[in-house]
């Protein structure tokens, strides 16, 4: 059972509009209609709660279509806005109406689930904090990274005391909002421990009726006796026949509307808890197994269709996308022997690094134009970086060699200190360089003649265990890969950026983005996916493709993934 705490901002109403809401029975709500008489505005909210509280809501489509019959028969104007949720059990269900909105806050990050006309529903967790209000509030307080401000505390009351100020130093005309914080009950629940009771199912089969003692025997030729006993046996086994087809034809029936029931609420379930609604379909998928291992191979064909309606809704749920791939670029037309091993990407310029041979190619991504740089030192190289037509490449026991205008130069020798070298960037001239050896990130800042002393990126306090880190990344901010999740740092400081991959078997080889691209690209080599995240760390979709477990590296261009195979450079559409 949940315990809720709310608070509720009011602000000023105009004589012809109605601000109300509704904290009853699990039920909230807040309603703002213009030039609607405040009396049959109460009236309405009256109305809402009895014609809803009273009714068995197991659905969002039943709760959807309750608030639209109440709001049909009220005939409200059309510039009301409205938002709404119903709690059963731990499920919420939502709806919005026009200017409606309603935020979340879990774990210190606020988000908003729906606005506009939309609905969703989902799973409550303990100290979730639920905000419904109008976008006029919301718009009134600055926007949702304002409200976060506000929302430091998980108690209503303190929130709106602390937003109070705020919004009456401005126009706070029709602003309204609820906040609902969700609690759980300390009262023990009493558990039914007695089993469900299920009715047994017979089937009666052929018997043979016992005959009187004395029956008088008769003759029978042998012709009609055998008559009779195959008419018999054909008898018996039709009527087998057709209960056992019978039977599979209601265990299939049976078992396709409980994996529909679980896809449909992991369908609802999926906007507020994507790892809740992944458990659901993989309990489906549960399901469909049990039935697919006894199942004759003449249902077979109804059993795959099933575990595809499975398949089907898990990947509408992860927004699993399919991409073809096409060549962009084959490298053999300027060698045959090309063996690239490492990609770097300055602005359009796709630097390839060949240290067998101790060439880097440059390709213009925009232009599909190949230029090569030729150095002994890069045939020593493991990682290099391309920063306005210089080469910098990272030689282990030597330190970092620019080459620029035909010439090498070491510009930062060799270090005693570091590590274990595994990448390096550069961002505004500066070079940064992960050591997974020595739990460090160096910073060379540019300086005459060369480069500074290194220095920590880290603030005091501030550095993890990079042991198991394979990537970094760099938009202003700097984002480090692990092999199952992804670090963000900002001037050195923990950002709250957090990943929420919707699978857990993760296999990272290594992060994406730059401050040209406005997501953050996750490598995945071993299951062939390319992650696409927001910059705060949400998960957005995923790409799937066959030549992405090929690639020996890949970069991000203009929202396509450029990969190198071989001696070939292909390109997948990231859109």
């Amino acid at each position: 059972m949940w315990r809720t705490n709310f608070s509720v901002y009011l602000g000023e109403e105009n004589d012809n509009d109605f601000l109300g809401f509704i904290v009853e029975n699990n039920l909230f709500m807040i309603v703002d209609i213009i030039e609607f008489d405040k009396e049959k505005g109460r009236q309405l909210v009256k109305e809402i709660i009895n014609g809803i509280i009273n009714q068995e809501i197991n659905s969002l489509a039943v709760f959807e279509e309750l608030l639209s019959l109440k709001i049909n028969q009220a005939n409200l104007p059309l510039g009301f806005s409205l938002a709404a949720g119903y709690l059963t059990d731990s499920k919420l269900y939502l709806k919005t109406y026009n200017d409606g909105e309603v935020h979340i806050k879990r774990d210190r990050q606020l988000a908003k689930i729906i606005s506009v006309n939309k609905s969703a529903s989902g799973f409550i967790k303990e100290n979730d904090l639920l905000i419904f209000s109008t976008k006029n509030f919301n718009d009134d307080l600055g926007g949702i990274e304002k409200i976060k401000k506000f929302t430091q505390s998980a108690k209503p009351h303190e929130i709106v005391e602390t937003l109070t100020p705020e919004l009456k130093a401005g126009q706070d005309s029709k602003a309204i909002a609820l906040l609902i914080n969700f609690q759980k009950d300390t009262v023990e629940e009493v558990v039914d421990n007695k089993k469900s009771i299920f009715s047994k199912i017979k089937e009666d089969f052929f018997r043979l009726n016992n005959y009187p003692e004395n029956y008088k025997k008769k003759k029978y030729t042998l012709v009609f006796v055998v008559v009779i006993l195959l008419v018999l046996v054909w008898s018996v086994g039709f009527s087998y026949q057709r209960r056992q087809e019978a039977m599979w034809q209601k265990k299939i029936t049976a078992a396709k509307e409980a994996v529909q029931k679980k896809l449909k609420e992991a369908d609802e379930t999926a906007f507020l808890d994507l790892a809740q609604a992944l458990s659901l379909v993989n309990e489906a998928r549960i399901e469909a197994d049990k039935l697919e291992k006894n199942t004759p191979k003449k249902h077979q064909g109804d059993v795959n269709k099933i575990k595809q309606l499975i398949s089907s809704e898990e990947s509408k749920l992860l927004k699993k996308e399919e991409k073809n791939y096409e060549e962009y670029y084959d490298l053999a037309f300027e060698s045959k022997d090309i063996e690239g091993i490492k990609l770097y990407l300055d602005a359009n310029l796709l630097a390839i690094l060949d240290n067998k041979k101790g060439v880097v190619y440059s390709l213009a991504l925009d232009k599909k134009s190949l230029d090569k740089k030729i150095s002994s030192d890069f045939k020593s190289a493991k990682i290099i970086a391309r920063y306005q037509n210089e080469i910098s490449s990272f030689v282990p026991g030597e330190g970092i060699i620019k080459f620029a205008d035909g010439k090498s130069k070491k510009v930062i020798e060799n270090d005693k200190e570091w590590g274990e070298v595994i990448d390096i960037k550069i961002y505004n001239g500066n070079i940064y360089l992960l050591d997974k050896g020595k739990d460090q990130i160096y910073k060379y800042l540019v300086a005459e003649g060369g480069y500074s002393q290194k220095q920590s990126y880290f603030v005091s306090g501030n550095a993890i265990d990079l042991s198991d880190a394979t990537s970094m990344a760099i938009d202003s901010a700097v984002y480090i890969g692990f092999s199952n999740y992804v670090a963000k740092y900002i001037s050195g400081v923990r950002d709250e950026f957090k990943t929420n991959f919707p699978d857990d078997k993760l296999s990272l080889t290594k992060v994406i983005t730059n401050k040209e691209l406005e997501k953050v690209y996750v490598w995945d080599k071993n299951h062939e996916v390319i992650y696409v995240l927001a910059k705060n760390g949400s998960y957005e979709k995923q790409i799937k493709s066959s030549i992405i477990s090929k690639a020996v590296d890949i970069v991000v261009f203009e929202n396509s993934a450029y990969l190198l195979v071989g001696q070939k450079i292909y390109k997948i559409d990231l859109d």
